[in-house]
């Protein structure tokens, strides 16, 4: 669980207050398009049951069908349960008066949920983008960084939006550690994302999250560590990317501490089997294999000695100086060690929990 502050917490109550609420009910809604086993059957019931996003006359509800703005506009208006009357004038020139969704679609610009603009593109299919944009401001989200997509820079105009649905698991992203910020929004999806800003109950579940992807370090970023040695001695730890060499990703790590500098070389490497780290050149190093899942276990070995493992959390909240992460992998080593890793952005922390009191020996301080 995410540990809010009490600040925090009245400030959701009081969105909350402005935030209709709706049944969560087992609906005799059925479409035949949608059997039982649809990944957003629940979602989909609900949506329509509250009369939301609405099914077709033939029956079907079309889940992968894509979604548009004009649409958008019609099932925020629904969700939120706002009132059309009296909407001023956004005097778009590709939506008039007469247009189906004209109210609508002044209504969700006057509430700053989209945009406003010259245009509106009323039948365009909606970007993810610009769902996240949507829902972070219909549902008053709030929450910024944390979670990395790998294909989402921070300079990125969407990255707060995204960050806001992110945060408070609205969206999960892509198991290979993406956002796909370009990709267009389906009706499945869509109901999906708006059940889960309504109701928490439909929101996924950590020990159900898959990851295939994105656990090495970024080459577009330099990452500074702190070390705790064994003496008590800190050493600062300064991690550039050095380039590619034969499939592999080469970063130098250069120390500093109370003797001086040294430098130190080490490889990732990510496939679709996994990720491994390990000192350049050399054998052995660890290996993170993929699909990761709640409780899966591995062994690796190293220099002739096994050493098993085992994912104990798939969405922990991790705080360094360098902040608080969400959705944090921890992986345990039998042997009393924890692991910590962020998609989209790799190693966040180690812990070693073999004495009585655990003890930090590595952690991120600066990305």
């Amino acid at each position: 669980m995410k540990k809010i502050s009490l600040l925090v917490i009245t400030c959701m109550f009081l969105v909350g207050l402005m935030i209709p609420s709706f049944t969560h009910v087992q609906a005799s809604v059925s479409f035949k398009d949608v059997p039982s086993s649809h990944w957003a059957k629940k979602e989909i019931d609900y949506t329509a049951a509250n009369g939301i996003i609405k099914g077709y006359q033939d029956g079907t509800f079309k889940p992968n069908n894509e979604v548009t703005n004009a649409q958008v506009a019609l099932m925020l208006v629904r969700a939120l349960k706002l009132n059309t009357n009296n909407r001023p004038n956004p005097n778009l020139t590709d939506v008039t008066p007469a247009y189906h969704a004209y109210k609508e679609i002044a209504t969700v610009m006057d509430e700053g949920i989209f945009p406003k603009g010259k245009t509106f593109n009323p039948n365009a299919p909606i970007t993810r983008e610009a769902m996240a944009r949507a829902l972070a401001n219909a549902f008053k989200l709030q929450g910024n960084g944390g979670i990395y997509f790998t294909d989402v820079a921070t300079s990125y105009w969407a990255y707060p939006y995204i960050m806001k649905i992110a945060v408070n698991d609205v969206t999960t992203g892509y198991s290979d550690g993406t956002f796909k910020p370009k990709n267009k929004v389906t009706r499945a999806q869509f109901s999906a994302f708006v059940a889960r800003s309504l109701d928490k109950s439909f929101k996924p579940r950590p020990e159900d999250r898959v990851v295939t992807l994105g656990l090495k370090l970024d080459s577009q970023r330099t990452y500074i560590y702190n070390y705790f040695d064994y003496t008590g001695e800190t050493k600062k730890a300064t991690w550039t990317f050095n380039g590619t060499e034969g499939g592999q990703d080469i970063w130098k790590a250069v120390y500093e501490n109370n003797q001086g500098q040294s430098a130190q070389h080490y490889t990732y490497t990510e496939n679709a089997k996994g990720v491994t780290v390990g000192f350049y050149q050399a054998d052995s190093g660890l290996h993170i294999p993929y699909p990761l899942t709640f409780n899966k276990k591995w062994t690796v070995h190293q220099e002739g000695m096994p050493s098993n493992y085992v994912v104990t959390n798939m969405a922990k909240t991790v705080t360094t100086p360098a902040g608080t992460f969400y959705d944090v992998i921890e992986i345990k080593n039998y042997d009393g060690y924890y692991y910590y890793y962020a998609q989209g952005l790799g190693h966040i922390m180690t812990v070693d929990a073999t004495q009585k009191s655990s003890k930090k020996i590595m952690e991120l301080v600066k990305f």
